[in-house]
């Protein structure tokens, strides 16, 4: 009841980019145009570009499309800029041996689907602090992760000052996912304060 779902042939490196989400690329308004079409037990493979541009894997796409969403992922998705066109890919959240899903978060929050139902489907993720719903009301914790990797980057470019001690056991807590969604966004609250 989950869709095809997308396994790892092989182990794979934290940070390592597992697949390119590829799909017809087509303007916010026809998004929204398609949008109107679908109900809310409808697949749909929508990914945004910016720059007023969505890409639509629904008929044309890669096998990232098939990655189902998780309140808990495996890997993060990406929005790049290569050789000035936006490219999005998935990327490994930390080391995952073969055989693991691919998963991400469908954190629709940023993609104006407020109003619209497909919204609230029903998470049949199995994480252990699912929300119950996929989109708004989701657990973004690999938004999390990644505020927690930005601000990582910060003291290691020397723009925050924190002690090696602090610095590790941040960078434990990304790499391993370890912990509860709750930890992770208190220790990412505390961080500018040390």
């Amino acid at each position: 009841d989950r869709g095809y779902g997308l396994r790892l042939l092989d182990a794979v490196s934290a940070d390592t980019i597992v697949a390119e989400y590829m799909g017809e690329v087509i303007s916010n308004d026809e998004m929204w145009r398609r949008m109107k079409t679908y109900e809310a037990t409808d697949d749909f493979y929508f990914a945004n570009l910016g720059g007023g541009l969505t890409l639509d894997a629904s008929s044309m796409g890669s096998l990232a499309r098939f990655a189902n969403h998780s309140c808990d992922p495996t890997c993060i998705m990406q929005r790049w800029t290569v050789k000035g066109e936006p490219r999005i890919v998935l990327t490994a959240l930390r080391n995952l041996p073969a055989g693991s899903e691919v998963t991400y978060c469908y954190n629709f929050e940023d993609d104006d689907f407020a109003n619209n139902p497909v919204k609230h489907q029903v998470c049949r993720c199995g994480a252990k602090h699912c929300s119950g719903k996929v989109g708004k009301g989701a657990n973004t914790r690999d938004a999390d992760i990644q505020a927690l990797v930005d601000k990582a980057k910060g003291y290691i470019e020397g723009n925050k000052s924190a002690t090696l001690e602090v610095l590790i056991e941040l960078l434990a807590q990304i790499q391993e996912h370890q912990g509860s969604h709750e930890m992770l966004v208190s220790i990412g609250e505390s961080l500018p304060s040390i």
